[in-house]
């Protein structure tokens, strides 16, 4: 976490430069129901030039939703996706790897249509 990586708030997610990693957050879900998975996600690169190899992927619930390899440098964007619970039990798994440039992480929401008005599905996060 770190101040400099914040979309909006006071921290965001770092992830990259030193280590290829992983970040995820089991959640409570309900079977055959689809939920918005919705990210903001930069690529600040190295003095605004891309480094490459860099790799970025989303999945939820073990279904790959977005996978790039050598992204370019990007200002933070939002990304948007619907996945489907098989379970009752959902993994958000961000893995990346950005060396030696960063990858940016923030304002990640789960949103479950059901709750009538957009609501955040909640779990418990690690990282590895």
């Amino acid at each position: 976490m770190s101040p400099n990586a914040a979309h909006s708030g006071t921290h965001g997610a770092d992830l990259g430069a030193s280590s290829t990693g992983t970040l995820t957050q089991n959640l409570s879900t309900v079977a055959g129901t689809n939920y918005q998975i919705e990210f903001w996600l930069s690529n600040i690169g190295e003095n605004g030039i891309g480094v490459t190899p860099n790799t970025f992927s989303v999945s939820f619930d073990g279904v790959t939703l977005f996978s790039q390899t050598n992204m370019p440098v990007t200002p933070y964007s939002l990304f948007s996706f619907t996945g489907l619970a098989s379970g009752n039990t959902a993994a958000l798994v961000f893995s990346y790897s950005n060396q030696p440039d960063h990858f940016f992480l923030d304002d990640v929401a789960v949103i479950d249509p059901a709750a009538g008005a957009p609501g955040v599905v909640r779990g418990a996060v690690s990282a590895a």
